[in-house]
């Protein structure tokens, strides 16, 4: 018995362990999506993937940030291991890819239909820079040996792609940074340490040589050599300085130093007149310069952290920037925009790519992930969507697809579509409400009228149910039943709590409310009971079946204002918003204090259980608008900021989608989705079998 109860308290331990450490992570996670570290993000959510045995204490928050770190990758080929990738070349078929790895571990070449490895070039030699012949089955590369004698050796090959084999090698005096082809493979460019060559091809005799000034810098993340089409111009990093060279004859056009670092990535438009540059650590713009004069002609901001390298689309009208903030970009040179941004999860992104058929992006990292992008579509990441209209009330309807919303002048609607932006007019209730509600199912609408009366719509067939007059100016309305048959109001010149028949408008029966003015209304999930709490530790509570009333001893704190409640789906919690600046929850069998949830910059305006009662989202503004908490040891892990202080959250039955209203300028209802636990499973499938990524 003793040795049964330490391994169940070292259970306990370690699964309170457990709980604690998945709160951290996830709120990391959260704050690494917020600095595009994809990477740290990822790492922190898989560490919470259950074991053999081990409970899942994964929730909503998990699945959400889940999404917002996921690759935008279409799919991403085997990766051996940890390899830098230092260039890349797609075949002018679009059959092969060439990825040139950057220490002694030579060039891979894949055969994109099979998405396997072809072959292995070059195997244990170093700094393997490669690029296909755009007229013919050649690849050129290439690399760096040490020799028996200890001595570097550095090399040009050739490889025939159509027979798989090397058909020639030709000696570079030091070590190559760039390889380039022109136009009609006729020629080409290789760019070392210390000189430019041009070669004949394919009989790889030299046509001339320029001697670089300058050196190179030290990153092996940089493309800082590019050539025209045409091989007329080449442009070189050499150290803070970018030169441009006319390869003709043999002389420098031009240089600027435009960033107090060294080069680390250029790239001529097709027709030759742009040149596109950008420079190293602690520089994130990127500059458009006139290739012929060396005038700025622009600048494109939006990356984080430096870029490595650059590519243009063949009509010379979008750029593709990678960049060591783990991103990809793509930008509208006519506007000089960023149009769409592609995300990891990985390190550096360092190569880009674009295959023949003009949309399909191929891109490396500094971690060896080579990934294949969709650029036909955008990949927008939006933290939350907006109806595009005022909102008073609103709800999920039972297929969580749909939401049910009541606008300001009186207008009853339905949203759906992916980001619930189309519209379904349903009923105009008129705009002279004063009070309304909507039942739990979205079925129902109870609107209180300035003149005294109730009014009761069935929006499912859009018609008014039932109306009456209040002996009372202003009867406030609570809350429908769960089955919408029954209306609970508040009458406070009498102070009483009615209970109404929706069909009929007639009262079925009716307590005396708290002392004082009514602060808060909660109903029990089964719709069996419910609490009235009104001004100082007053909570009336009422049994609806056999109408019998009792006072409970809640140790309630003051409240300014009104008071948002909650009761869990299972009905074991009631949880109680204060303006005062925090939740309050209570174990409904004993009715003892659970917790008192604190930590808030303003006041918490809303509270709402998730469907599985795992989760108590408490509704606040700006830093803290929307902050979720697990119920089994009320640590928060999760918090969504946002502009505006928001009451009304709520959950989707089904447990997917989380919005709420903000009441700022206006009242505008955000929501927050996130993908099912069978969505997460297809993807993770499909990505492993190197799959096309479900849109």
């Amino acid at each position: 018995a003793r040795a049964t109860k330490a391994e169940q308290s070292a259970q306990a331990g370690e699964h309170a362990a457990r709980l604690n450490a998945y709160a951290s992570d996830m709120n990391t996670a959260r704050q690494a999506i917020d600095d595009s570290n994809y990477v740290q993000a990822a790492e922190r959510l898989n560490r919470h993937r259950p074991g053999p045995g081990q409970a899942d204490v994964r929730g909503w928050e998990w699945r959400y940030l889940w999404r917002q770190a996921r690759s935008d990758a279409l799919f991403t080929l085997p990766r051996e291991a940890s390899r830098q990738i230092v260039s890349l070349s797609v075949s002018h078929d679009g059959r092969w890819l060439a990825a040139g790895i950057g220490r002694q571990t030579g060039l891979t070449v894949w055969d994109l239909r099979t998405k396997q490895q072809a072959a292995r070039l070059a195997k244990g030699e170093k700094f393997a820079y490669a690029a296909f012949s755009p007229t013919q089955p050649l690849l050129a590369f290439s690399s760096r040996r040490t020799d028996s004698a200890g001595q570097e050796q550095n090399s040009l090959h050739f490889w025939d792609t159509d027979g798989q084999q090397m058909i020639a090698e030709l000696p570079l005096n030091d070590t190559c940074f760039g390889v380039a082809f022109s136009r009609d493979g006729s020629a080409l460019a290789t760019c070392t340490e210390t000189e430019i060559t041009l070669w004949q091809i394919p009989s790889g005799t030299k046509i001339s040589t320029y001697q670089r000034p300058g050196q190179r810098g030290e990153s092996e993340g940089a493309t800082d050599f590019a050539a025209t089409s045409d091989l007329a111009l080449a442009a070189y990093g050499s150290g803070h300085y970018v030169r441009v060279v006319d390869l003709r004859h043999g002389k420098e056009l031009w240089a600027a130093n435009p960033w107090p670092m060294p080069m680390m990535a250029l790239a001529f438009s097709p027709d030759g007149n742009t040149l596109a540059g950008a420079g190293g650590y602690g520089v994130s713009d990127i500059r458009l310069w006139d290739a012929a004069t060396g005038q700025e002609t622009g600048r494109l901001e939006g990356h984080t952290a430096w870029t490595s390298s650059l590519m243009f689309w063949p009509d010379g009208k979008k750029l593709a920037s990678s960049s060591a903030d783990q991103t990809i970009r793509i930008w509208d040179l006519t506007s000089q925009k960023c149009v769409d941004v592609l995300r990891g999860p990985w390190l550096e992104a360092w190569r880009v790519v674009l295959l023949p058929d003009g949309k399909t992006l191929v891109s490396s990292t500094k971690d060896g992930s080579i990934c294949f992008w969709d650029t036909s579509v955008t990949h927008p990441r939006q933290a939350f969507v907006t109806l595009p209209v005022p909102v008073v009330r609103w709800r999920f309807a039972p297929d969580s697809q749909t939401v049910v919303a009541l606008h300001p002048y009186g207008e009853v609607s339905r949203w759906s579509g992916t980001d619930f932006q189309q519209k379904e007019f349903l009923l105009n209730a008129s705009a002279d409400f004063d009070s309304c509600i909507l039942s739990g199912d979205a079925r129902l609408l109870a609107t209180h009228h300035p003149d005294r009366v109730v009014r009761v719509w069935d929006i499912s067939s859009r018609k008014l149910l039932q109306e009456w007059t209040c002996v009372e100016k202003k009867e406030q309305l609570l809350s429908f039943q769960a089955g919408g048959d029954k209306l609970i109001t508040w009458s406070r010149s009498d102070n009483l709590v009615h209970e109404r028949d929706t069909t009929t408008g007639m009262e079925t029966q009716s307590w005396q409310g708290p002392a004082g003015f009514l602060l808060g209304f909660g109903l029990s999930p089964d719709g069996q009971s419910c609490l009235s709490l009104g001004e100082g530790t007053d909570v009336i509570a009422r049994n609806l079946a056999d109408k019998s009333t009792s006072k409970l001893n809640l140790t309630m704190e003051p409240a300014l204002g009104a008071l948002d409640t909650s009761f869990s789906p299972n009905g074991q919690l009631f949880a109680v918003a204060n303006g005062s600046g925090f939740a309050q929850v209570w174990d409904t069998a004993t009715w003892g204090d659970a917790v008192t949830l604190r930590g808030y910059l303003k006041g918490v305006s809303a509270v709402s259980f998730s469907p599985d009662s795992r989760r108590l989202v408490t509704g606040s503004s700006d830093h803290d608008a929307i902050r979720l908490w697990a119920a089994e040891n009320w640590q928060d892990v999760l918090t969504l900021e946002a502009s505006g202080f928001f009451y009304q959250p709520a959950f989707s039955p089904d447990g997917n989608i989380l919005g709420a209203v903000a009441n700022g300028s206006g009242e505008v209802l955000k929501l927050w989705a996130a993908p099912s636990w069978e969505e997460i499973a297809e993807a993770e499938a499909m990505q492993q079998k190197g799959g096309t990524r479900p849109q």
